[in-house]
């Protein structure tokens, strides 16, 4: 069964964002994410961009975790492209966790029983600058580029000109969001909410038989972040999400509607390996 797991977040995220009238949207987001190939993330953005009247993202800001922020960016725009969405803008993050590295990872993962190892994300994937070395999105590639600005300066000058209204959606490893800290702390009090997928509390791990891939591909800032002042942080663990399970019914009974849209074919593409 193939668990998505930020589909839940997802869900509840969406009833919570209600418009007061059509010109106002209720929960204004900047969506931080280690998307790969169409996977957890990739879907949950689908869903709010689903709710345009509701929620409107700012921004998207990418980092390492899952993939390497060069490859990772190239699968976003193919998402952006196919759900008409190609005017939300895209900024490229932290290069590298804050401490956290391959040697270290795998010196760590040395001292673990081989059957607890699971995935390790980038530190497993070589890392790629140039398009011609890359691995191509569905599709191909897109005529889309990043933005110049660095995400922590857009995430600094959006909660500047907008204070209390910004959610920060934190779907990956938390590199962005405690550099955002570090460097200005004293914007932390205009952050409306953080949302936070990561971690576990009795549930196994899923890089380790403890650790949850997110807080373990950077444990520093994660510490950073959870230890911040930022007044309201919402915390979805993999106790919460490995609810949220797509079985080989449910998603066979998706992908063979009969209006398949550019972006259910995507999805049969990139997640059919689940159900040979």
């Amino acid at each position: 069964m193939f668990r998505l797991y930020i589909g839940i977040l997802s869900i509840i995220f969406i009833s919570c964002a209600s418009p007061r009238n059509n010109q106002e949207y209720n929960e204004q987001v900047i969506f931080d994410t280690d998307t790969a190939y169409l996977n957890d993330d990739g879907l949950a953005l689908a869903m709010l961009l689903n709710h345009k009247d509701k929620i409107q993202i700012k921004g998207i800001t990418i980092i390492p975790g899952n993939e390497w922020p060069e490859q990772g960016v190239e699968y976003m725009f193919r998402t952006l492209e196919l759900m008409n969405s190609t005017e939300i803008p895209v900024y490229m993050g932290s290069s590298k966790p804050l401490v956290q590295n391959k040697d270290r990872a795998q010196a760590h993962m040395s001292l673990i029983p081989k059957k607890d190892v699971g995935w390790l994300g980038a530190f497993n994937l070589p890392r790629h600058t140039h398009r011609s070395k890359m691995r191509k999105p569905y599709l191909g590639f897109t005529d889309l580029q990043p933005k110049k600005e660095n995400a922590i300066d857009f995430m600094i000058k959006s909660i500047e000109n907008n204070p209390h209204k910004i959610t920060i959606l934190a779907l990956g490893p938390l590199t962005n969001i405690a550099l955002l800290i570090q460097k200005r702390p004293d914007l932390i009090s205009k952050i409306k909410r953080l949302i936070i997928m990561g971690g576990s509390l009795y549930a196994k791990g899923n890089t380790t038989k403890h650790a949850e891939f997110n807080f373990w591909f950077d444990p520093e800032a994660a510490k950073i972040t959870l230890e911040s002042n930022i007044k309201e942080k919402v915390i979805f663990g993999l106790d919460i999400t490995n609810q949220a399970i797509i079985t080989r019914k449910r998603f066979f009974n998706i992908i063979h509607q009969k209006n398949q849209t550019p972006l259910m074919k995507y999805y049969e593409h990139a997640l059919g390996y689940e159900y040979p």
